[in-house]
């Protein structure tokens, strides 16, 4: 049988005043090039899930966990996502590589329902992590 391999992938819903950090992709990225997504990044070995958020530049305090799922990638990888709610602690977004990042965008829930950009794992996605930050009074 073949050795089968996953990538994980961590995502940071970062929240501040209720708005959350989000991405539009960029077009180089093989899976969803130019869409909307919360912050995202592989997970390497030695590599904590707050560091994700270095690429644009944020630093997070605390981390509740959302939901993770399973997927396979446009280029045939196999990817579990794990989706955490971040509360914002400090530093200014900017792109660290506009391979990966095509624009850094601070949204309200409607404004990423609305978005052009929204695709349906991310709509659902969000109002799981909405009903959470509720929950925790974020």
């Amino acid at each position: 049988m073949a050795d089968v391999k996953y990538v994980v992938n961590v995502e940071g819903a970062v929240v501040r005043d209720r708005q959350y950090l989000m991405i539009i992709r960029g077009q180089a990225e093989t899976h969803a090039g130019g869409m909307l997504s919360f912050v995202d990044g592989k997970v390497e070995v030695a590599r904590h899930a707050e560091n994700v958020l270095e690429e644009v530049g944020v630093q997070i305090g605390e981390m509740a966990y959302v939901q993770s799922s399973h997927f396979i990638a446009n280029d045939g990888d196999l990817v579990i996502d794990v989706i955490f709610l971040c509360r914002y602690k400090s530093g200014e977004s900017h792109i660290h590589n506009v391979g990966e990042v095509g624009a850094i965008l601070w949204l309200d829930i409607s404004e990423i329902l609305q978005h052009l950009s929204s695709l349906p794992w991310l709509k659902q996605g969000i109002q799981r992590v909405e009903e959470l930050r509720r929950q925790l009074n974020w």
